[in-house]
Formats: structure tokens, C-alpha cells, sequence
């Protein structure tokens, strides 16, 4: 591909976000905001992962072969080597870029995890994943205007989420917007109990916790999620 038309993919994915309202410049030293990341059995619940066109994976007849099934086993160097098949196979499918992404997301290779995140959107991919994981692969680059658009974008298009309501939450944080960071804090957590994501109902309380030692706003929330929590596990364990 032509340095000419990488930039014009970039610039057709770059206009659909929101950059004027990312107001800071803080290094994101929090990188703990995000455990949900720390490996391959940490990982986090992508609402949209079982939407993949059949198309794009009739081919693939061995189950370890798929890309969603290597992922989530940690084979991360072997889904992007299927995944960049499925690209040269089905050059035109937005989710076969988005795996890719997730792919060199998972093997730290940030820059070319947003490569693929933005030709996925520029070929059409709107759901809120892909937003999720070019938000996460700029604040790891340091780019954090770019990364709150990211996750402002992910959460205007679903913020039912628990993942769009957490990587929100935690941009905020960076950004010293307590009561924000707080109020999606406390969604992701409500939305993860009726998602069952034990892992995330943690991390969202663990993240109120954190935030309740700064003012008695969070610390309400804090205490709220936590009868929600009690409640949630009377109820099932």
C-alpha cells in the first residue's frame, strides 16, 4: 500500500473522531487502570467478539485455526498470522483488520495495532470494540487526546457496556475528572454483575475504592456498587 493511500485511510478514520474536548497532557503512568490487560487469562469481555461475519471465517474449518479461538488462548502470533490470511483473502471485511489489531495489541506492537484498527474503521467497522482497542493502543503510545476520543467514541455508540463505561472511566481518571471517572466506574459495575464478569466487577470497585480516597462523591458509589456486589453474590454463589 501507497504512503498516499495509508494516509488517506487515516484520515477517513480520524474523522470520526471527536478531538477537541481531550484537554490534557498527563503520561499515562496509570497503566494499573487497565488489569483487565495484564494477560491472556485477564481478558476482557468484548461485547461484540461473536458478531464475525461467517463469511470471513467459512474457511477456516479447524476450530484452531480462528483467530477469536487462538486469542483467547494466548496464541496471539499465530491469530495474526491468520488474520493477516483472512486480510489478504477478504482485503474488503473490516473485522479481519480488527483481529489483527486486537492480535498486535496483545503482542505490545502498538503502532501497528492502531494501523489496523483504523483501516478496520475506515472499510466500514463501527462497533464499539474497535474503538475500545485503538483507545487503549494510543494511551499505551502516549497519545492520550487521541485515546479519549477513542473511548468517547466506543461509549456514544454503546454505553450499555461494561468495557465502553471502564476504559471511559479510567481515561478520566488520567484526566483528574473524579466524579466522571466515578459515575462510569460505578455503570461499568452495575453492567458487568448483569454480564456476570466477575473479573470486571472488581476492577470496577477496586477502582471506586481507589477514587473513594479522594472525595466523598466517589466514596458514595463506592459503597453503593458494594451492597449491589453483595446482593449479586447472595444471589449466585
Amino acid at each position: 500500500m501507497t504512503q498516499i493511500c495509508r494516509a488517506s485511510i487515516h484520515s477517513s478514520a480520524m474523522k470520526k473522531l471527536d478531538t477537541t474536548s481531550a484537554p490534557f497532557s498527563m503520561k499515562p503512568t496509570e497503566s494499573s487502570l487497565f488489569p483487565d490487560l495484564q494477560g491472556p487469562e485477564n481478558q476482557p469481555h468484548w461485547h461484540y467478539w461473536n458478531n464475525i461475519d461467517e463469511e470471513v471465517v467459512s474457511f477456516i474449518k479447524d476450530e484452531e485455526k480462528n483467530p477469536n479461538y487462538l486469542i483467547s488462548n494466548g496464541k496471539y502470533e499465530e491469530a495474526l498470522i491468520v488474520s493477516q490470511r483472512l486480510i489478504n483473502k477478504h482485503p474488503d471485511k473490516s473485522m479481519n483488520y480488527f483481529l489483527a489489531s486486537k492480535s498486535e495489541f496483545m503482542l505490545n506492537n502498538y503502532s501497528s495495532s492502531i494501523d489496523y484498527a483504523l483501516k478496520s474503521i475506515a472499510k466500514g467497522n463501527e462497533n464499539p470494540d474497535v474503538y475500545s482497542i485503538l483507545g487503549m493502543s494510543y494511551l499505551k503510545r502516549e497519545k492520550n487526546n487521541l485515546s479519549y476520543a477513542s473511548f468517547k467514541k466506543a461509549l456514544k455508540l454503546d454505553n450499555q457496556n461494561s468495557l465502553t463505561n471502564y476504559n471511559y472511566a479510567a481515561i478520566e481518571e488520567i484526566n483528574q475528572n473524579w466524579e466522571s471517572a466515578s459515575n462510569h466506574y460505578y455503570k461499568s459495575g452495575l453492567i458487568s454483575i448483569e454480564e456476570k464478569n466477575n473479573l470486571r466487577i472488581y476492577n470496577s470497585l477496586k477502582s471506586l475504592k481507589r477514587l473513594s480516597k479522594k472525595n466523598n462523591y466517589s466514596k458514595k458509589l463506592y459503597i453503593k456498587l458494594g451492597e449491589n456486589i453483595n446482593n449479586y453474590l447472595k444471589n449466585n454463589y
